[in-house]
């Protein structure tokens, strides 16, 4: 597992990789970090490739995403 860091026009937005090819991109919750889920996900299913992105404003991703819904989805679309 290992977290990332994706630019986008809003900012950056890191995500937890379980694998190396595309798979399930997760969205933990609006308050919380994507490594604890990450890292249970690598437990219960580890052949499964998996994302877990922290939504723009937490955990490592930037804040510059998080002036609502709409731009958080714009950033984490791109």
């Amino acid at each position: 597992m290992r977290g990332d860091h994706f630019d986008t026009a809003r900012g950056q937005v890191r995500a937890w990789l379980t694998g190396d090819r595309p798979g399930v991109l997760v969205l933990p919750g609006i308050r919380w970090s994507g490594r604890p889920l990450a890292e249970e996900i690598v437990l219960e299913a580890p052949d499964r490739p998996v994302a877990v992105a922290d939504l723009p404003g937490v955990g490592g991703s930037a804040p510059g995403a998080a002036a609502g819904p709409g731009p958080a989805a714009d950033a984490l679309a791109e």
